[in-house]
């Protein structure tokens, strides 16, 4: 049971975090645009305001920047990418920083 997450957290739960599922292993996403197919890697994720959030990496291209998106979910697979607001990438964005900061503390 990979996508199963602790329900004495209730803020998640009362955002229906419990629905979204968690990635336990490197989810692979391959997204169509006007550009052609482009492949990225999920390389953390947050629950928030009830949304799963991702930050990803682009594998087919060396890009300087991570996405932040939301992804939309279906079958514990990632379907499709939203974009998110301003406020909601600003936020996003300084817990990502945080998590990949503790990242690179635990692999010194």
């Amino acid at each position: 049971m990979d996508n199963i997450i602790d329900f004495n957290r209730y803020k998640d739960k009362k955002l229906e975090a419990h629905k979204i599922p968690f990635f336990t292993k490197n989810a692979i996403i391959t997204l169509k645009t006007e550009e052609g197919k482009m492949k990225y890697i999920v390389i953390a994720n947050i629950v928030m305001r009830g949304k799963q959030i991702i930050a990803m990496n682009r594998l087919d291209k060396d890009e300087e920047n991570i996405g932040i998106a939301e992804a939309v979910i279906e079958n514990n697979k990632v379907k499709n990418i939203q974009k998110i607001t301003e406020e909601e990438f600003a936020e996003a964005s300084k817990h990502f920083k945080q998590i990949i900061k503790n990242i690179g503390e635990s692999n010194n």
